[in-house]
C-alpha cells in the first residue's frame, strides 16, 4: 500500500475592517472591529478615529477553527466608537505585522445620521431598540449658582439586568451635588405608540461658576437586558445577558449674567432662600452683649455667598459672624443648603434700639434681586456700671500673709475604722470610680467621629431592617424586594462612606480592592449589587424568594466585616 502525501497550498493573510452598521444615529455608539486571518499578528496599530470618540477597547480576541482538515486563525481587535457629529466620514487603514511584512486594512466610511433622519430611512435598524438613554433639564438657560438638576433617564422595553458607565462628562465648569438614586421610582411613557418604562437612574444637581455656554458630553452606558431564561433557572444562577451600548444626547446649557447695580447687601446667593432669626435676651445693659442667631435656607451655591453683615451702626461694637453649622440635604427633588450664623454685638450706651439683618439674593424666578430679613428685635438697654471684670489674680492681695504653725492632734477614736464605716466608705469609692468609667466612656465616645459611628453600625442596623420587613407580612412581591434592595444599598453606603449617587459597580469595586478584601468576597458582593439592579429596573425574575434574598443579605454582611 502506497501513502500519498498532499501539500496544501498555504493560505495569505488578510486583514479586514468591519463595522456594526455604516450608518448610524447621530450621539449613539457602534463597534468597529479590525480582524486578521489566516497569520499571527504583531504591532497591531489602530487608525485615527478623528470625528468619533473613543468610549471602549480594544477588546482582543482570537479562535482556531479546523473544518475538513484545514486549520484557519484569526486575531481580532474590537473599538467602541461614539458618533458625535452628523456627516459623512472615514475611518483610515488600521495595520499588523503578519510574518515578515506589513499588512492594513481599507479605509472604511460611516454615515452619521439624526435620529428623525434615519428614522424615516428604509434601512433603519434602530427603530426597535429595547433600551436608550435621554439626558434631561428643564430649561435652557441659567444664572451662576442657580441649581440645575440634570437627569439622565433610562428608557427601556426589556428587562434591565445591569448598568455601568463607560464614559460621562467631567463637569468641570459647574460644581456638582449627587441626589439619592434610591428615591427614584418606575414610571411608563408612550412614545411613538409604544408603551416604555423609564426611571432616572442618575440625577445631579449643577451649578455654574460664571456667566457662558457650555456643553455636556454624552453619557454612554453598557446596559446588560435580558435573553429568556432557560427552565427552572433561578435568580442566583448565571444570567444570559444581551450587552447594548447607549449614549444620550449632548446638551448645550446658556448661563447668563447676572443683572449689574446689585444691592450693597447682596454676598453672591442666587435661588431662593428664607430667613429666621433667633436672639438672646432683648433686656440688657451696656455691660452685656447680645447675640443673633440666623438660619438661611435655600437652593443655591452654598460656596459663592458669604454670611450678610449688620449694618453699621456706632450704637453698637460688632464682632464678626460665626458659622454655627453649615449643611447639604436633599429635599423635595432639590438639594438644599442650610447655614446658622450668630451675630454678637455689645450696645455702647443705653436706650431703645432696634436691630434686624438684611440678607439680599438673585432670585432667577423674578430675575431681580430681593432683600428680606428675620425678625427685628427691640432691645431695651439700660446703663452699666462700666466697671471691668476683674480676674482671680486681681482679688489677691499684694502682700502674701505670713506663714502660721499648724498643730498636729491626733485622737484614740477608732469609730471611723469600724466595718461598716469602711464598707460604706468602700461602696462610696467604687460608685465613685463607676462614676468616672461612664463619664469617660461617654466622652470617648463623643470623640468619635459621627461617619466612624455610621459606619460600625452599619451592619446592626441592616440585621435589623431585614428582621422587620421578614416579620411584616403585609410588604410582599416586589414591594419587598424593592425594600431588601435598599437595606443593601444603605449598608453599602453606610459601612464604607459611598455617597449613595456614587455607589455603582465600578465605585463599589474599588472600593472593596482598596479594602482589602479577597476577590471571593469582592465578586459576591458585587455580583449580587449588579443583581439587585434588576430588582431596581424590570422587575422579579423567575427563581427569586424572599429567604435566597435575606440569606444573601446577610452572608455578605458578615463576609464584609459589620
Amino acid at each position: 500500500m502506497q501513502l500519498l502525501s498532499v501539500r496544501l497550498p498555504a493560505q495569505d493573510p488578510v486583514f479586514v475592517a468591519t463595522v456594526s452598521g455604516d450608518r448610524v444615529v447621530q450621539n449613539s455608539v457602534f463597534s468597529i472591529q479590525f480582524e486578521l486571518r489566516n497569520a499571527d499578528g504583531d504591532d497591531f496599530i489602530p487608525p485615527v478615529f478623528g470625528d468619533f470618540r473613543v468610549v471602549g477597547g480594544p477588546s482582543m480576541g482570537s479562535s482556531t477553527m479546523i473544518v475538513n482538515g484545514q486549520v484557519s486563525r484569526s486575531q481580532s481587535w474590537t473599538y467602541s466608537l461614539l458618533a458625535t457629529k452628523q456627516g459623512t466620514f472615514s475611518i483610515g487603514p488600521a495595520s499588523v505585522i503578519a510574518g515578515r511584512r506589513k499588512i492594513g486594512t481599507r479605509p472604511v466610511r460611516v454615515e452619521v445620521l439624526a435620529a428623525r433622519d434615519i428614522a424615516t430611512s428604509p434601512t433603519n435598524s434602530s427603530g426597535d431598540d429595547p433600551v436608550f438613554l435621554v439626558a434631561e433639564i428643564t430649561r435652557e438657560d441659567y444664572y451662576p449658582g442657580q441649581q440645575i438638576r440634570l437627569n439622565y433617564k433610562l428608557i427601556f422595553k426589556e428587562n434591565v439586568q445591569t448598568v455601568n458607565v463607560m464614559s460621562e462628562d467631567d463637569y468641570a465648569d459647574f460644581f456638582i451635588q449627587g441626589f439619592n438614586p434610591n428615591n427614584r421610582d418606575i414610571q411608563y411613557e408612550t412614545i411613538g405608540g409604544e408603551t416604555y418604562a423609564s426611571r432616572v437612574i442618575k440625577s445631579i444637581a449643577l451649578f455654574a461658576h460664571q456667566s457662558g455656554t457650555y456643553s455636556i458630553d454624552p453619557m454612554v452606558m453598557e446596559v446588560g437586558i435580558n435573553v429568556p431564561y432557560p427552565v427552572n433557572q433561578g435568580f442566583f444562577t448565571m444570567r444570559r445577558l444581551k450587552s447594548i451600548q447607549i449614549a444620550s444626547k449632548p446638551l448645550e446649557i446658556k448661563i447668563l449674567s447676572l443683572p449689574g447695580s446689585a444691592p450693597e447687601t447682596f454676598t453672591g446667593a442666587v435661588g431662593n432662600y428664607s430667613v429666621t432669626s433667633v436672639p438672646g435676651s432683648t433686656q440688657l445693659t451696656t455691660d452685656d452683649d447680645f447675640s443673633i442667631r440666623l438660619e438661611i435656607v435655600g437652593d443655591g451655591d452654598s460656596k459663592r455667598w458669604d454670611p450678610p453683615s449688620l449694618p453699621v451702626n456706632s450704637d453698637f461694637e460688632l464682632y464678626n459672624p460665626r458659622i454655627l453649622e453649615d449643611h447639604l440635604q436633599e429635599s423635595d427633588g432639590r438639594i438644599i443648603h442650610t447655614r446658622r450664623i450668630e451675630y454678637l454685638l455689645i450696645p455702647q450706651k443705653a436706650g431703645e434700639f432696634t436691630v434686624s439683618v438684611p440678607f439680599t439674593f438673585f432670585n432667577p424666578a423674578t430675575s431681580s434681586y430681593e432683600t428680606i430679613r428675620g425678625d427685628t428685635f427691640h432691645l431695651q438697654v439700660a446703663q452699666g456700671n462700666a466697671m471691668m471684670r476683674r480676674s482671680i489674680a486681681d482679688t489677691l492681695d499684694s502682700v502674701p500673709l505670713a506663714l502660721r504653725r499648724v498643730q498636729i492632734r491626733t485622737t484614740d477614736d477608732r469609730f471611723w475604722l469600724s466595718l461598716p464605716h469602711l464598707f460604706l466608705f468602700g461602696l462610696l469609692l467604687s460608685g465613685t470610680f463607676f462614676g468616672l468609667f461612664v463619664s469617660y466612656k461617654r466622652e470617648r465616645d463623643a470623640r468619635i467621629p459621627e461617619s466612624e459611628r455610621i459606619r460600625s453600625a452599619a451592619g446592626r442596623h441592616a440585621r435589623q431592617q431585614l428582621e422587620e420587613i421578614e416579620k411584616a407580612d403585609h410588604i410582599t412581591g416586589k414591594p419587598f424586594f424593592e425594600k431588601a434592595t435598599e437595606i443593601y444599598s444603605r449598608f453599602l453606603s453606610e459601612k464604607f462612606s459611598i455617597p449613595p449617587a456614587d455607589l455603582d459597580v465600578a465605585f463599589l469595586t474599588q472600593t472593596l480592592t482598596n479594602a482589602n478584601f479577597s476577590e471571593i468576597i469582592i465578586s459576591q458582593a458585587v455580583t449580587f449589587f449588579e443583581q439587585c439592579l434588576s430588582v431596581r429596573y424590570g422587575g422579579i425574575p423567575g427563581g427569586f424568594t424572599k429567604e435566597k434574598m435575606v440569606e444573601e443579605i446577610r452572608d455578605i454582611i458578615d463576609s464584609l466585616g459589620s
